[in-house]
Order: C-alpha cells, then structure tokens, then sequence
C-alpha cells in the first residue's frame, strides 16, 4: 500500500495509550509501505 505518517505528542516525557494504538493501525494500514512517527 502506501506510507504512514502518525503524529503524536508526549506530555511530561509520556506517551498517551492512543499513540501507540495509532501507530499500530498505520502499521497495518502501510502494509509494504513505511510507517513513521513525527513527535
């Protein structure tokens, strides 16, 4: 498919939970492509 770009944002150096279950759908949804996280 295609690339994933996720952004996302910590608070006090903590990633909320929904960071992570965003980056695992854009795996998902890159499937051959890359998935990347833009903090």
């Amino acid at each position: 498919m295609g690339n994933v770009l996720v952004i996302t944002e910590h608070m006090k150096g903590e990633f909320q939970d929904i960071s992570f279950e965003m980056l695992g759908q854009a795996r998902k949804l890159a499937a051959g492509g890359s998935c990347s996280a833009l903090v």
